[in-house]
């Protein structure tokens, strides 16, 4: 039952990106899961027409699943090119560097990711179904609540990002300078997370579409351009160089997902977003300087 539990709603969230949640997928579809089963990690449909149409919808899978680890694959060659620069920065730069980068990752963790996964689901009915109004609108909801709340969260973490990493790992065990260049380091990964935030989202809206093509050739875009931009800078800025890097690279791919979804979706407006980026950098700044 474990299984079942476990990897039952990986493969949902698959069985939607490939065929939208539409209607020739809730025809299929009759009775559930069995936990437990040892096919499919422990999901099991019970088809109307046998088993061949479930053959026939899986294997429709194999190529959108290429592509989403074709994807996975270029972050993990940044994860390498990145590690490789920061053993350029002394003894402990690594570790610095990844405390860094874990901190980056609690607000992606608690709200952007989460919010990708919850609205893809719907994202994916509404557009199996032609209903791009609202598809449109829940998208932009999403992006307005991401940008609400990830600016804010950069701004004031970068204002006190010094007594955080104090907080967090100023236990004795790490020197001053280390601790300094975690903050540092923190600082620059801010300029990136409002980014990373919308490219959750931005990703399963195109998957939604049954297009994993995009996002996988702007994630490979954006790996070359950090890879590029982290040599460069990691000589004046160091650490810093290469967490301002991806974060660039992270600004890039979300604009670039933006604009190819904006062009193929006429109707997903854009200046809602702006205006509540605006304010929401207005507030933070103020906040900030009380």
């Amino acid at each position: 039952a474990a299984a079942g539990d476990r990897h039952g709603p990986l493969l949902w969230s698959l069985l939607l990106v490939g065929h939208g949640g539409g209607r020739p997928f809730s025809r299929w579809w009759r009775t559930g899961v069995i936990p437990g089963s040892p096919v499919c990690g422990g999901l099991v449909a019970i088809p109307d027409r046998g088993f061949r149409r479930g053959q026939d919808i899986l294997v429709s899978l194999a190529g959108p699943l290429v592509q989403i680890a074709i994807g996975l694959g270029a972050s993990q060659i940044t994860f390498i090119v990145v590690t490789a620069l920061a053993t350029t920065g002394g003894a402990g730069a690594v570790s610095d560097f990844n405390f860094s980068f874990a901190m980056l990752q609690i607000p992606l963790g608690i709200i952007g990711v989460p919010l990708g996964i919850v609205v893809l689901p719907t994202l994916s009915r509404d557009a199996a179904q032609g209903r791009e109004p609202a598809f449109a609108s829940l998208l932009t909801r999403a992006l307005r609540l991401l940008i609400y709340v990830m600016i804010p969260i950069s701004v004031l973490t970068a204002i006190v990002r010094g007594p955080f990493v104090e907080i967090l790992f100023g236990s004795g065990k790490i020197s001053q300078e280390d601790l300094d260049l975690i903050a540092l380091t923190l600082g620059y990964f801010l300029i990136g997370l409002t980014a990373h935030a919308l490219i959750a989202v931005l990703a399963r809206a195109f998957y939604a579409r049954q297009d994993t093509v995009t996002p996988v050739v702007a994630a490979v875009a954006a790996v070359a351009i950090n890879t590029t931009l982290a040599i460069i800078l990691v000589g004046p800025l160091g650490l810093g160089g290469i967490a301002l890097a991806i974060a660039i690279a992270a600004w890039v791919e979300a604009l670039a997902l933006i604009v190819v979804l904006r062009r193929r979706l006429p109707i997903f407006p854009l200046s809602g977003m702006g205006r509540v980026g605006l304010a929401a950098a207005a507030s933070s700044v103020a906040a900030g300087g009380v």
